[in-house]
């Protein structure tokens, strides 16, 4: 537990922050901060937009430390000591109460309780928690920490660099999803209620996580060259050291997969091989003849990398379906 002195000591720096002066009927932060600039709208509503936008702000903070309390509360024991753990949380929980007294000053009709009227928590945020593993998790974590905090340089990113970080973001997810679901397997916790499934997971799981391996290695590769985009956060040195690293985890980690699968699996993965080319001349393609046409903006590299890997995602499940594997 954390200890009352702490708790005080907490408490007194928050209440120190003069709560009852009114808000400027103004902008809150400079309007260029949000990018509303050319919305067309007159003064008086793109004051009141830009009161919603901090509002939404201050939402996106209060959810992240939700998640984080959350996570420590499951399995806080295997990601710092007790003491420093209860230390983390309090400051969170302060946190929250300090951005929800800033909503209840901007707008006390909007925010009476504790509702957050933005963004909601869901079975989909207790699964993230429950399921995944406390590296990735953080990783996550601080990826959208440094992404909120530093919005104004995101606004330089563009959109290539964004699609690729969030396709990395949702492969190390999904990675990190199914390494938990082998675990469980190997562990007999029960989770998993269909045995065959379980015992599938037991027989092959070097093979699924050296798998899953690949796949958030996968997804750091496009964060990383996301993220080193032009008014991106990383220099090009860096990520370039970042991703020899990667590439070569990726190297390491299809080898092993490609020693431990059986015919079948083989045979899926040169099916799957074939029919990625075959989308890649399909859609690439296409899109460079519209491009080449002036039709299109021609891919930028990065849009071909994403693009890559989205239809080499694509041609494992059709080659999956067309095996009728996706049903049981």
């Amino acid at each position: 537990m954390t200890t009352p002195s702490t708790e005080t000591h907490l408490a007194g720096r928050w209440a120190a922050i003069a709560w009852s002066q009114p808000v400027p009927a103004d902008f809150l932060i400079p309007e260029h901060h949000y990018r509303l600039e050319g919305s067309g709208l007159g003064p008086a509503q793109r004051i009141r937009l830009n009161h919603l936008a901090v509002c939404f702000s201050c939402e996106l903070f209060i959810h992240f430390e939700r998640y984080l309390i959350a996570y420590l509360e499951r399995h806080g024991e295997r990601a710092m000591a007790r003491l420093a753990r209860d230390r983390f949380a309090a400051e969170e929980r302060a946190h929250i109460e300090a951005f929800y007294r800033l909503l209840r000053a901007i707008r006390p009709d909007l925010y009476p309780g504790r509702s957050l009227r933005f963004l909601g928590w869901g079975r989909r945020d207790d699964l993230l928690v429950l399921a995944t593993p406390t590296v990735s998790f953080f990783l996550l974590v601080i990826w959208g920490y440094g992404a909120f905090g530093i919005a104004e340089a995101l606004g330089a990113i563009g959109v290539a660099e964004r699609a690729a970080a969030g396709l990395g973001l949702a492969l190390i997810f999904f990675a990190s999803l199914g390494s938990f679901f082998v675990a469980n397997a190997w562990k007999g916790a029960g989770l998993i209620e269909d045995e065959e499934v379980a015992e599938d997971l037991r027989e092959r799981g070097q093979l699924y996580v050296c798998s899953y391996v690949w796949m958030a290695a996968c997804g750091l590769l496009l964060i990383v060259l996301g993220l080193a985009g032009p008014g991106g956060f990383l220099s090009p040195v860096a990520a370039l050291g970042g991703t020899l690293v990667l590439v070569a985890i990726l190297v390491v980690a299809g080898i092993a997969a490609w020693r431990l699968s059986d015919e079948l699996a083989r045979t899926l993965s040169r099916e799957t091989g074939n029919m990625t080319c075959y989308l890649i001349l399909a859609l690439g393609g296409g899109w460079a003849m519209l491009a080449h046409l002036g039709f299109v903006a021609a891919p930028a590299p990065l849009d071909w990398l994403t693009m890559f890997i989205v239809l080499l995602f694509a041609a494992s499940f059709i080659v999956l379906g067309r095996r009728k594997l996706l049903t049981r």
